[in-house]
């Protein structure tokens, strides 16, 4: 077993872990075998190598979501640790802007797979888009 200090920075541990430690009991049950325990800005986790790599990775995405949305709830957390498609790196990118919204907000592609869609429908007349509630069909 291997021991890794991981910090979160400048995170208030109260937004990070939640109340009465929701999110980060979400978190446990999400790597059942690591042992998890929050300190303060750091967290301590115990496991194999390859666990705890996979944990730091979805830890920093996780880190990079309230950074940039300033929340991270309970659903976030299972979205963002389940999902296997990585985050698109580069949203600052101006050839990656959709459309500006209302108030000139921009919209981007969240993840990759809206981003192939996107991609799709400039290449393509028509494109059909069939797909759960919240997947970004919507931007098209």
């Amino acid at each position: 077993m291997i021991e890794r200090n991981i910090d979160l920075g400048t995170i208030n541990p109260l937004d990070f872990y939640g109340i009465n430690n929701t999110k980060l009991e979400v978190l446990k049950t999400l790597f059942p075998k690591l042992n998890i325990v929050g300190r303060g800005n750091l967290l301590i986790v115990n496991g194999e190598k390859s666990l705890l790599d996979l944990f730091e990775e979805k830890i920093d995405l996780l880190l990079q979501h309230y950074n940039r949305y300033n929340v991270l709830t309970e659903a976030n957390i299972k979205r963002i640790v389940l999902e296997n498609t990585p985050q698109i790196e580069n949203l600052e990118d101006p050839d990656k802007v959709i459309i500006f919204g209302s108030n000139g907000k921009v919209i981007r592609a969240r993840t990759a797979n809206q981003q192939k869609f996107v991609d799709k429908a400039a290449k393509n007349d028509m494109v059909f888009a069939v797909g759960p509630a919240g997947s970004g069909k919507t931007y098209t």
